[in-house]
Parts: structure tokens; C-alpha cells; sequence
């Protein structure tokens, strides 16, 4: 009896190490099988395969690259504009309310050098414009007169020229008006010499000389009267003379007051309005208006006598202005 019970331990050792050994092979299934891995791969798979981007960024590049929508709009602003053949000389004057103001106008390359019909645009109430015409018909000068009652400041006005083939060039000027000083009434002597200017009239040869005396007259009345008195006239031998000397009243196209008086030659040429008003004995008289006027004492003219004592050397005169 005592033998048997010492072997019962050992039996149970053996039973219990037999029922453990078949639980091992359970556990290495769990720990060679990787499920994850084919979960892993499926879900990697279809995020980095499809190309999806691509077809999209290929087909909105290709037009943009390919297609030359800018070439026609640079084109025509890089090649000179009509508008730019048109110029005009000066592009800027100033002058008092109610007087002139020119300005030469040219329609150059790259436009076509044939006949041009030129107009104002945006012109200010109550100004003026007129164009002289030109030698060339592709050129022209213009008049712009501004008015009695034009406020001071500047103005801008747009000369357009238009060929016969309908194309059209512009150009912009400015005038600035500026506040206007009536001349003063009064008696004055002048020497011949301290402003004399030269003219260009009608006659072989054109050219006579006297005595400039520029006559700013301003407001919006029109037909005022001036009155020219001639008092005295003292010849270069220092004798008074007997007889009157010419004197004569121009309408200036120019301001200030020309250094050359250009009564005769081309109509884009001239300088002054024509005709000219002239003396009778010792008197002139004129209606005028707001604007610049040229009163010239001649000196000297084609035929004119050459003997001092039939010179003038100055004037004495009486000028006054009715309202």
C-alpha cells in the first residue's frame, strides 16, 4: 500500500503534462496567420493606383498653353495708334479772356499723307475756333479764340482730323485763360525804334516797318468804339512833320503780340485777321471787341522817302476807348 500511493503523484504529472502538449499547436495558427496584411494592401492599393489628378491638370494646361487669345489684342497696341499721327504745336498757351491762341496741326507717318478734314471737339460756350488751311493738305493751323467771359483756368479741347478713306487721328491741346488788363487810356509818346516790328504785307517787296503798340481790350460788350488820335509826329532830322504818317489796327491771332507781323502769304501763314483798318488823316477808328489788337505806326515801306526829314522818329498819340 505504501508503494501505491507514492506512484499516484507521479501519474498525475504525466497526465497533466499529456493534456497540455496538445494545447500548444492551437496557439501557432494565431501567430503565423496575418490577416492584416491582405487588409493593409487592399486599402494602400486603390489610394495610390488611380491617377485621378492627372487627366484633370493635362486637360486644363493644354488649352491654356496652346491657345494664343492674347496675340491679336497685343498686336494692334503695340503697332502706332491712328490717334498718335495727329500733332499739334504748342500742345499748351495761355492767354487773356477774349483773345487768340494758334496752333499748327500735322498729320504724320505712319499715317497715309492725303487730304484731311479737321474739327474740334469739346469746345468751351462761347469760344471760337477756326482753321486757316495749309500748303499741304494734310496739315493745317487753327484759331481758337477764347470768350469775353471765359472763367481763368485751363481748358482742354480735342482736334480730330479724318481722312478720305474715313480714318480718323486725334490730338488733345490746353489753353489756359488766364484774368484779363484792359490797355489804358490816354496820351503817349513813342520813338519809332523802341518797338518796331516788321510786316509782311501785299506789295514788291512785302516787308514795311513801325511802330508796334498792342492793345489788349477785354468784356463780353461787343462793338465798342476805339479811337486812335495821332497828335504830333517828329521827324529823324528833328522837324515836326506836316502830313500824317500810315498808321493801321490789326485783330492779333496770336498771344502775346507777334515779333513779325505776317499780313500776306498762305492763309495758315497769317498771324492777324484781315483787312486791316486804316487811317483817315489824323484819326482811326474801330469797333472792337475782347481780344489783342495791333496798332502799327509805319516807319518805312517799299518807295517811301529816304531823306530823314520824311522819316518818322516818333509819335504823340491820343487812344481811348468808348464802352
Amino acid at each position: 500500500m505504501r508503494i501505491r500511493f507514492a506512484r499516484l503523484p507521479l501519474l498525475l504529472v504525466f497526465l497533466l503534462a499529456t493534456c497540455q502538449s496538445p494545447a500548444t499547436p492551437t496557439l501557432h495558427p494565431t501567430r503565423t496567420s496575418p490577416p492584416p496584411s491582405p487588409v493593409a494592401t487592399a486599402t494602400a492599393s486603390p489610394t495610390r493606383v488611380p491617377p485621378t489628378p492627372s487627366p484633370t491638370a493635362t486637360a486644363t494646361a493644354s488649352p491654356t498653353r496652346t491657345l494664343p487669345p492674347p496675340s491679336p489684342t497685343t498686336t494692334p497696341t503695340a503697332s502706332p495708334s491712328p490717334a498718335s499721327c495727329l500733332a499739334a504745336t504748342p500742345v499748351l498757351q495761355a492767354v487773356p479772356a477774349g483773345s487768340s491762341a494758334q496752333f499748327r496741326l500735322a498729320v504724320g507717318s505712319p499715317c497715309e499723307l492725303v487730304r484731311y478734314v479737321f474739327q474740334v471737339e469739346a469746345l468751351p460756350a462761347g469760344w471760337t475756333a477756326e482753321f486757316l488751311g495749309s500748303p499741304t493738305p494734310f496739315n493745317n493751323t487753327l484759331v481758337l479764340t477764347t470768350a469775353g467771359a471765359a472763367t481763368p483756368g485751363r481748358y482742354r479741347v480735342r482736334m480730330i482730323a479724318t481722312s478720305e478713306a474715313g480714318h480718323s487721328n486725334s490730338a488733345w491741346i490746353e489753353l489756359e485763360v488766364t484774368p484779363c488788363i484792359e490797355f489804358q487810356s490816354g496820351e503817349f509818346t513813342h520813338a519809332i525804334q523802341s518797338n518796331l516790328v516788321e510786316l509782311i504785307t501785299t506789295g514788291k517787296p512785302s516787308i514795311e516797318h513801325g511802330l508796334l503798340v498792342p492793345l489788349q481790350v477785354c468784356g463780353v460788350r461787343a462793338g465798342r468804339r476805339l479811337q486812335v488820335t495821332l497828335l504830333e509826329v517828329v521827324s529823324e532830322a528833328g522837324s515836326p512833320m506836316a502830313d500824317p504818317l500810315r498808321f493801321y489796327l490789326y485783330r492779333s491771332w496770336a498771344w502775346p503780340e507777334p515779333p513779325h507781323i505776317i499780313a500776306h502769304g498762305t492763309s495758315g501763314s497769317l498771324n492777324v485777321r484781315l483787312p486791316r483798318i486804316e487811317n483817315v488823316d489824323w484819326r482811326l477808328g474801330a469797333e472792337v471787341q475782347a481780344g489783342l489788337y495791333l496798332l502799327v505806326f509805319e516807319r518805312d515801306r517799299y518807295g517811301s522817302p529816304t531823306d530823314p526829314a520824311g522819316i518818322p522818329a516818333s509819335v504823340t498819340y491820343r487812344l481811348s476807348i468808348l464802352p
